[in-house]
């Protein structure tokens, strides 16, 4: 049956000297407690291949009119975004809304959508050149921040000129909208004291970069050594620690099959530590937070049986998930459509209709 051709009609209001009858497409109906509890009245099916739900309408109940049928069976509201998306579909997403890269850092940004990230630049210094700490940017390599994810300490920029790389410092400007100036923003450079490692009762502060090692004389291993992994306090610039691509930036972490607290830390022992103090989680800049998994991820030293999940792989497996859909058995389509039409009539006493509800 036409769906929205039994949808009672209402006047409306365009303006104060306009309006128009139109289908009421507010109502909203749903099918009994009863319906949805009986497993008989519901059948399994599996989306195929670029079809939507008009096809599998016609597939299933033999005409292409009940496609709200399939969407109603399935709680489906916003079909662009709940049902199934063919390849061509998800290649599209990925070329037009997540061709960018992601850049995580250790420090905790307050970053946000449009601030402009910048490379900056300190001179080279070597043995005996002395300790100067000017800088400067370098408006040859530029991007425009996406969107920021605090909780993975991720910058995510899809607009960008030049290019950045892993090691690389950056600094991140605001327009100011009082001064129509750009400001550095905050979050670089912070001291704090943290826990190492899980179930630590002692708390190591940490106010520079943590290095393995560095050059002899002239700026030493805090600026200019081997992996700075925190800026020094103060500073209003940062260093790129990890880059991925968008789409395969990081999603959650995963131990055994279940969801991993970023903030959570992996022993040695095989034992996984599944909860974590709230020391972990109150100091939000991870350079010293050294025993979580994402401190680990973002330098590199993840123990192997922790799975870093993609954007991409969480993608594809929710594709997969909802292209098995459970369809209402065609032997209930006259009751449907008797049902529909009364509760979309006018007044229905309760009890009158036994599938489906307004």
């Amino acid at each position: 049956m036409p769906y929205f051709e039994k949808f009672p009609k209402m006047n409306y209001d365009f303006s104060e000297t306009f309006s128009l009858e139109m289908q009421n497409i507010f109502k909203r109906i749903s099918f009994t407690e009863k319906t949805l509890k009986d497993e008989g009245n519901f059948e399994t099916y599996v989306v195929r291949e670029g079809k939507k739900p008009e096809q599998v309408a016609h597939e299933f109940y033999g005409d292409s009119k009940w496609w709200w049928l399939v969407l109603l069976s399935n709680n489906i509201i916003d079909v662009e975004n709940e049902w199934p998306k063919s390849a061509r579909e998800i290649q599209d997403i990925f070329y037009n809304f997540l061709k960018g890269t992601s850049y995580y850092v250790l420090d905790n940004l307050d970053a946000r959508e449009n601030d402009i990230m910048i490379k900056y630049n300190y001179p080279n210094a070597g043995p005996g050149e002395g300790t100067s700490f000017e800088g400067g940017i370098d408006i040859e390599n530029y991007g425009v921040v996406d969107n920021y994810d605090s909780l993975h300490h991720r910058i995510d920029v899809k607009k960008i000129k030049g290019s950045f790389s892993e090691k690389d410092r950056f600094t991140i400007f605001r327009k100011n909208t009082i001064t129509n100036e750009y400001d550095t923003i905050d979050g670089f450079g912070i001291t704090g004291c943290a826990p190492q490692h899980y179930g630590s009762s002692a708390c190591v502060e940490f106010s520079g970069p943590r290095v393995e090692g560095g050059p002899a004389g002239g700026i030493t291993a805090g600026v200019y050594g081997v992996g700075p992994f925190c800026s020094t306090a103060g500073s209003t610039w940062g260093v790129i620690q990890k880059k991925t691509t968008l789409k395969d930036s990081l999603h959650h972490f995963e131990f055994d099959g279940n969801i991993a607290n970023p903030y959570s830390a992996y022993g040695s022992d095989p034992t996984y530590a599944g909860g974590i103090s709230g020391d972990f989680f109150s100091y939000s800049n991870m350079c010293g937070l050294t025993g979580t998994l994402l401190y680990k991820y973002i330098v590199g030293e993840l123990p192997s049986a922790i799975k870093a999940i993609k954007f991409i792989d969480e993608f594809y497996d929710e594709q997969d998930e909802i292209k098995t859909i459970k369809l209402i058995t065609p032997r209930l389509l006259p009751e449907i459509s008797s049902d529909m039409s009364l509760l979309l009539s006018g007044n229905v006493p309760r009890g009158t209709v036994i599938a489906v509800k307004l």
